[in-house]
């Protein structure tokens, strides 16, 4: 069966000029190397957006992501920081006809940087929520122009 993300916007986008980066190392790290500096300096046409696939794991459900995902755009609006997130289904095709994937998810999110002094128990629970119900298997890195 063959995976097909079903995001038109997204894959319109990227075919239209966003730059995309996939992620091997911190996206700081690869940042930096590329550009010599900030990262949001490297995207002035538009929004730095982390698009990630993920897979729910045995055990794990979408239910329990999306608890994850709502998690995380709490704390971070409660902490003062901006967030905007989407989540968006996977479609597979197969004998024929699409269908939603059930055990793979996209998201794609938007955020301020959080330094690393700031996380706190809240942080850690909601990246707990997140490793408990799936693992990331993708991770790209957009300039989606605005």
């Amino acid at each position: 069966m063959r995976s097909i993300i079903l995001l038109a916007a997204t894959g319109l986008l990227l075919a239209g000029g966003a730059a995309a980066q996939t992620r091997h190392t911190t996206y700081r790290q690869s940042a930096s190397r590329q550009s010599g500096d900030r990262p949001a300096a490297t995207c002035t046409a538009g929004t730095l957006t982390r698009i990630r696939v993920s897979k729910i794991k045995p055990g794990g459900s979408m239910a329990g992501f999306r608890d994850a995902v709502a998690a995380h755009t709490h704390w971070y609006q409660s902490h003062g920081y901006r967030i905007d997130q989407r989540v968006a289904p996977v479609m597979t095709s197969g004998k024929g006809r699409m269908e939603i994937s059930r055990d793979e998810v996209m998201t794609l999110a938007t955020s301020t940087d959080v330094p690393r002094e700031k996380r706190d128990a809240g942080w850690t629970a909601f990246v707990a929520k997140y490793k408990a119900n799936s693992t990331i298997e993708r991770e790209t890195i957009v300039c989606l122009p605005a």
